[in-house]
């Protein structure tokens, strides 16, 4: 897969992590919060992963 992929998935993970750490700042000592939107972003990028493999995958098969 190219770099060139994951450039949308950059454009949405960076500021949400930017975001996310200034909301959650206050809540620093609720590790459940902190771990759960972590979780929440890398599930993000496993299925945005999972999606571009897929289209990747379809369209070499129509060449």
């Amino acid at each position: 897969m190219k770099l060139v992929y994951f450039r949308s998935l950059a454009l949405l993970i960076i500021p949400s992590l930017v975001i996310g750490m200034i909301m959650l700042r206050p809540h620093y000592g609720d590790l459940q919060l902190m771990i759960g939107f972590f979780v929440l972003l890398i599930a993000t990028c496993f299925s945005y992963w999972l999606g571009m493999r897929h289209v990747i995958k379809d369209i070499t098969e129509k060449k």
